[in-house]
């Protein structure tokens, strides 16, 4: 057999090969390269010109305790209950790493947990009144804005897509907002109403500290920092209904009524890992 026959077998051969499958090493070289994406080690939020609605009320320590992680131990009040907070915005524009993502909805809920003393200081807002600072563990994020939801569920963020969510406008009288979600598991569907009557007449800096996890079980500290100005309506009777096998059932049965505030609000959120 001559050089080109030998020659041209081989290629033939080669192209065999590689047309089954090819060197298992450089399969496993090329799967190695083929890896996701690092995540980065912190997110800022800035929620812009936001209306909220906020109330809380006393739960069944034992049912909240739950929802903690082993290491959190849950703050409890005068009553032995534990504390459970809804907080709902409807926000001109909702900022990620510096990347507008236009106006949309977002609420939260938290399970109060113990932590350190601590009162900031912010030169910026002389006139404010400083909260102290307080700390939650976060048991819902969830919004209708699409941008939003995706770039916080990229980060690791257990934020949901909701299916509906309303707001209406804080003006005198009663005002109501609801959320329908599915994604969540359970699914959550609520309504809250409140009773616009008392205005708030000293703007306040509040400072929460929320201590989760993200869609993989490692740990996530969310800084937030929001000073009211104007302080909105504050000290209104405020009523959160929860649907029949609704998501929180188990914590808030069908809801409760307390104390509500909404006021006008802006806020940065650092969100880092570990």
């Amino acid at each position: 057999m001559g050089v080109r026959h030998v020659f041209g077998l081989l290629v033939v051969l080669a192209l065999v090969a590689g047309a089954c499958g090819g060197d298992d090493a450089q399969d496993d070289d090329a799967a190695t390269t083929t890896t996701a994406a690092a995540r980065a080690d912190a997110m800022a939020l800035e929620l812009i010109e936001c209306h909220q609605f906020g109330t809380n009320t006393g739960v069944d320590a034992d049912v909240a305790g739950r929802y903690l992680s082993a290491d959190q131990e849950l703050f409890l009040d005068e009553e032995g209950r534990a504390r459970f907070s809804l907080i709902a915005k409807d926000c001109t524009d909702i900022v990620v790493d510096g990347e507008p993502q236009g106006p949309g909805h977002f609420s939260t809920a938290w399970i109060r947990v113990t932590g350190p003393e601590e009162t900031r200081t912010f030169p910026e807002h002389p006139d404010q009144l400083v909260i102290p600072t307080d700390y939650f563990h976060p048991v819902l994020f969830q919004t209708d804005n699409d941008g939003y939801a995706e770039l916080l569920a990229a980060f690791g963020v257990p934020m949901t897509r909701a299916d509906s969510m309303t707001f209406d406008p804080p003006t005198p009288g009663m005002q109501t907002g609801s959320a329908t979600d599915t994604e969540m598991d359970p699914p959550l569907a609520y309504r809250w109403s409140v009773d616009n009557v008392n205005r708030g007449d000293q703007p306040v800096t509040v400072v929460h500290v929320l201590l989760g996890a993200d869609d993989a079980g490692a740990p996530l500290t969310y800084e937030i920092v929001c000073p009211t100005e104007p302080p909105g309506f504050q000290g209104n009777i405020g009523t959160l209904e929860i649907e029949p096998g609704s998501g929180f059932e188990d914590l808030l049965g069908s809801g409760f009524s307390g104390v509500a505030n909404g006021p006008d609000i802006n806020c940065d959120v650092q969100i880092t890992r570990g």
